[in-house]
């Protein structure tokens, strides 16, 4: 179940779960019950389920854990994450919060410092590259503290993408390589993300021809996966590249194709800044002047 998370493959992490919960719950095992339904439930954040139904099943797997501290929690996150894809920063903050705190209080670090794997997409969904920076350094900080050595490397990526945005591209480099250093080579969420970063950051650097080479392989990697969110974002990369080196129709298909895949997941907010960066692409290629023959 966990390697198929890892990988992404949502659809087989997700019958890995039920699987479980089927078995738990022939043996009565409460416990093995509620370590199953959280997977359930972040196989309908990842996976193409669209927005509105993956929180309806959320809410409802909810339901079946009260009274489990840990798996509610867990489920807090899941529906956070998906409330702020349709635009709902508030109840998202206050969910991955309460999820938070109550790991926290209950003594559970490790897993609250897992809590920033969607409480800093959340933020840079909102627009807030600081305020996700926050969320991840602490947890970052926290981690690296264990000396763990397997979820930091997603830490680190989306750290890298929270500085970025922030236009701290030296510091942005230096987390990704953290990122690219520790990710397993299953590990598709990662190498996604710490991808993506270092393409945009070697166009920057004009290094045109191989930061497309990186983007590129980024978005085959997310192509494995059956997570739209991940693949959307691994186009946006591509087309930030692409427009950079000035293949302004190169970047925009790739923004046409993010949009199919957050469109397919009823991810609204990505949806519409992707449309207005078309938008803008397409009016910015009608103003070049023609070259007279």
């Amino acid at each position: 179940m966990i390697v198929h998370e890892m990988s992404l493959r949502i659809g087989q992490a997700e019958a890995a779960a039920q699987r479980s919960l089927e078995h738990a719950r022939l043996a009565e095992h409460r416990m093995l019950e509620a370590r199953a339904i959280p997977s359930l439930g972040y196989a309908a954040l990842n996976g193409p389920t669209p927005v509105p139904e993956a929180i309806d099943r959320c809410r409802t797997l909810l339901g079946e854990v009260r009274g489990n501290n840990k798996a509610e929690a867990l489920l807090l996150t899941a529906i956070a994450h998906l409330e702020a894809m349709r635009g709902n920063f508030d109840e998202a903050r206050d969910l991955y919060r309460r999820s938070r705190a109550i790991l926290e209080e209950l003594g559970w670090a490790f897993l609250a410092a897992q809590t920033s794997f969607d409480s800093g997409p959340i933020e840079l969904l909102a627009g807030d590259p600081r305020a996700a920076e926050e969320e991840l350094r602490r947890d970052y900080e926290t981690l690296d503290r264990m000396g763990e050595k397997n979820y930091i490397s997603t830490t680190a990526a989306l750290l890298a993408r929270a500085v970025y945005e922030q236009g701290r591209y030296v510091e942005a480099g230096t987390f990704a390589d953290v990122s690219r250093e520790l990710a397993a080579d299953d590990d598709v969420t990662s190498q996604v993300l710490w991808r993506g970063v270092h393409a945009m950051l070697l166009a920057r650097a004009e290094e045109h021809a191989e930061a497309e080479t990186m983007a590129r392989s980024a978005v085959q990697m997310s192509e494995s996966a059956d997570a739209p969110e991940a693949r959307g974002n691994a186009l946006l990369d591509l087309a930030e590249v692409l427009s950079m080196a000035g293949d302004r129709e190169g970047a925009a298909r790739a923004l046409a194709q993010s949009i199919g895949q957050f469109e397919s997941k009823g991810m609204l907010v990505p949806a519409e800044a992707a449309q207005t960066r078309l938008a803008s692409l397409e009016g910015s290629v009608a103003e070049e002047p023609s070259v007279p023959s």
